[in-house]
């Protein structure tokens, strides 16, 4: 794991930077850093406004803790809201497990390109894109 010094602190800052694409950013570095301290700030941003800020938020946290909690970035708000109330409530609950090291792969690979056995990255681009051929 990297060491959590001035520069954990200043990504965890840019996590209210006004701009979205610092936001997102932020989520991906910290997620990538393995800095487990970020959880309760990426939570809060799965109500972000930005579409993708609230994405990286969620593969940030499922690459720190390895769960989403039922939260997809795209659905509804209140499918979010009720997701992000069960993420609240399990932090506060001491469920959510916090991933002690993330692996060397992980780590060296963009949150977007990474291996996902969900397949939620697989479900969000098939909802956007093929909603009505069915």
């Amino acid at each position: 794991m990297l060491p959590f010094g001035c520069g954990a602190a200043a990504k965890r800052d840019q996590l209210a930077s006004p701009y979205p694409l610092d936001r997102a950013r932020a989520a991906v570095h910290l997620a990538e850093a393995g800095d487990s301290g970020a959880v309760d700030l990426l939570v809060e941003l799965l109500n972000d406004h930005d579409r993708g800020v609230r994405m990286y938020s969620i593969l940030a946290l499922e690459r720190l803790c390895g769960d989403t909690y039922g939260y997809r970035y795209y659905d509804p708000e209140p499918r979010r809201a009720a997701a992000v109330a069960r993420w609240r409530q399990a932090r506060q609950g001491g469920q959510v497990a916090l991933r002690s090291a993330v692996p060397e792969n992980a780590r060296s690979g963009d949150l977007s390109e990474r291996d996902d056995h969900s397949g939620a990255g697989a479900t969000a681009n098939s909802d956007a894109a093929g909603e009505g051929s069915q």
